[in-house]
């Protein structure tokens, strides 16, 4: 699993890096690595860590423009001295083994991301049925 997310300027994004850090270990046990990955610098990355006291989730950081077109990723620009200059907006993305895409929920604005009790609702049902 790949989500993308805005950043430490986010409070949306700081409710979904807590849930899915808190629930690394159940997707673990369904067979799924995550990670989550934003635009943010190193710096900045492990001050959103250490705040947002994220212990167990992968925190990827320095996602350059041009993966997140790669990605289909919506961009937007920071109007706020809080905010990056440039970054995405969320995705997530389900990956499987093959490295093919098998789901993405890609959206233009910080609201609308699917929650993560109905994937993984949806990840069993795909599982029951091959």
């Amino acid at each position: 699993m790949i989500v993308f997310f805005r950043g430490l300027h986010c409070p949306i994004c700081h409710a979904q890096l807590h849930e899915l850090d808190r629930r690394v270990a159940e997707l673990g046990a369904r067979g799924i690595e995550i990670i989550a990955i934003s635009a943010e610098t190193l710096e900045r990355s492990r001050q959103l860590a250490k705040e947002w006291e994220i212990k167990h989730l992968n925190i990827g950081y320095g996602l350059p423009e041009r993966m997140m077109r790669a990605w289909g990723l919506f961009l937007s620009r920071g109007r706020f001295a809080s905010e990056p200059p440039l970054f995405n907006e969320p995705g997530l993305f389900l990956v499987d083994r093959e490295s093919r895409i098998y789901y993405e929920a890609v959206v233009s604005m910080p609201v609308g991301r699917p929650r993560l009790t109905e994937v993984l609702r949806a990840i069993d049902n795909w599982n029951k049925t091959g």
